[in-house]
């Protein structure tokens, strides 16, 4: 039974989630995290997310076209330890339409990129909104 990818019509990509039940509601940040061959770091990566002091955010990662079974590990990790990370899955397509493929499923008023081997100070985001 594989519950890690569904189809979603509005992409035409795979992802698992439960939506943010908070989508319109002011304040929220989407963090779009575009991934590629990238499983050894972004553990470290969302982390830095879920540890900062503001704490109306979604996070959202597009796997750009990962098959490998390590980096696909690495997803399925994150989102036990995390249920409310989404998670996309799409075809290799490069940076540039990972990052508008997150955009466009993030329900938060505000939306940032993070790259899947970068971390953010705790106070990044609460000083940046």
């Amino acid at each position: 039974k594989n519950e890690f990818y569904q189809l979603t019509k509005k992409t035409n990509s795979f992802f698992k989630t439960p939506f943010c039940e908070n989508s319109g509601q002011k304040d929220w940040l989407s963090v779009v995290i575009p991934f590629y061959n990238l499983g050894k770091y972004v553990a470290e990566t969302v982390q830095s997310v879920y540890d900062a002091d503001y704490k109306n955010i979604e996070v959202i990662i597009v796997n750009d076209g990962n098959k490998d079974k390590y980096n696909i590990d690495q997803l399925m990790l994150l989102r036990k330890k995390h249920p409310s990370i989404k998670i996309i899955s799409t075809k290799n397509n490069g940076l540039s339409i990972a990052s508008n493929t997150g955009a466009a499923e993030a329900v938060g008023e505000l939306i940032t990129f993070l790259d899947a081997d970068d971390t953010i100070h705790p106070a990044y985001y609460s000083r940046s909104i």
